[in-house]
């Protein structure tokens, strides 16, 4: 009995339609990691942001609890915003400069982005820009009650996670006037 001769020899490989796909399906799963991957990376610079702003503020109650009220700001650096100190605009390692004795030997911690070279906050706020910013204030300003002493306004301009927004857990403050409106963190504390 004879069989038919057949083609041993068939062609493998891929065809331009699955070669197609194949490029597709990576072009997808690259996009969704550099989206996953810059989303991480946010909100890690918000957590140390947050981090920074509770070790900023447990510095200002201890050099408080010695010197009987909070630092003034204390200008070292290109200028500042508005009045305010600002991180972006101090020399390296000088924002907040009193407070360097409790526990900031190296200087008081900086904004991770640290960019903002405007002239004032709300401009810092509009063009994208990223400090943070503390200002005491004299007792009686702003609304605030005067028996409750000179207060401090501590606070980030802008995060990566809510932009120009609030912050779900930023603590806020106000009197007459709400610097809620003017940081996407914000805290303050009076010295009375």
């Amino acid at each position: 009995m004879r069989f038919p001769i057949t083609n041993i020899h068939k062609q493998t490989g891929f065809t331009i339609v699955e070669l197609l796909v194949v490029i597709v399906v990576i072009a997808i799963l690259a996009a969704i990691t550099v989206v996953a991957y810059n989303g991480i990376q946010g909100r890690g610079k918000d957590s140390r942001r947050f981090s920074d702003m509770a070790a900023i503020e447990k510095a200002l109650e201890l050099y408080k609890t010695d010197n009987g009220q909070y630092p003034a700001i204390a200008l070292s650096g290109s200028g500042d915003l508005s009045g305010w100190e600002v991180s972006a605009k101090e020399a390296a390692g000088e924002f907040l400069t009193p407070l360097k004795p409790y526990g900031f030997s190296a200087g008081v911690p900086s904004d991770p982005i640290n960019n903002a070279t405007d002239a004032t906050i709300n401009d810092a706020r509009n063009n994208g820009h990223y400090t943070y910013a503390y200002f005491r204030y004299p007792a009686g300003n702003n609304g605030c009650d005067v028996n409750r002493g000179a207060f401090y306004v501590l606070g980030i301009i802008r995060t990566d996670g809510s932009g120009n927004a609030q912050t779900p857990n930023s603590p806020g403050f106000s009197c007459s006037y709400n610097w809620q409106t003017a940081f996407s963190w914000v805290t303050g504390k009076y010295e009375k």
